[in-house]
């Protein structure tokens, strides 16, 4: 998500001195403006707080992801889910089994999904759009080498 393309609504903090230097070099660090940053930082604060067992990290591409704390992606276990052909708890057993984690961690997930669908949902499905342009592609190389 863009922090520094959303609706706003002012509001005024107080931050002591060594909060807002740290707010301010990051925000240099990350190209983001310290408003945008502390939006970002209590949005995810505010996730982490309602889901625990979840973090953000930056992504190779820049990219904030969620992460369960015991290691996968938020986005692949939740690929992993709808992929799978078993229902209701059956489900979330593969999904544990498959990723080598605690039932409860895919529980996480599925609870940050609920809350979160369509943010989730048009990452999977840039992230699908892209799978399927780089198979192209790479597909139409392999017609050249053929």
């Amino acid at each position: 998500m863009r922090y520094d393309a959303v609706m706003t609504h002012p509001t005024s903090l107080r931050l002591p001195d060594d909060v807002k230097q740290q707010l301010d070099r990051l925000a240099r660090e990350t190209g983001e403006t310290s408003s945008a940053a502390a939006i970002r930082l209590i949005d995810e604060g505010l996730r982490m707080a309602a889901h625990p067992g979840i973090f953000f990290q930056t992504s190779g591409s820049g990219d904030r992801i969620a992460r369960l704390i015991s290691g996968p992606k938020i986005l692949n276990v939740i690929e992993v889910l709808t992929e799978l052909e078993a229902t209701g708890a059956e489900r979330l057993q593969e999904a544990a089994e498959w990723f080598n984690i605690p039932l409860p961690h895919v529980q996480i997930v599925v609870e940050y999904w609920a809350d979160f669908r369509d943010e989730l949902d048009e990452a999977l499905r840039r992230r699908q759009q892209v799978a399927a342009e780089l198979k192209a592609r790479y597909d139409a190389g392999q017609e050249l080498l053929a």
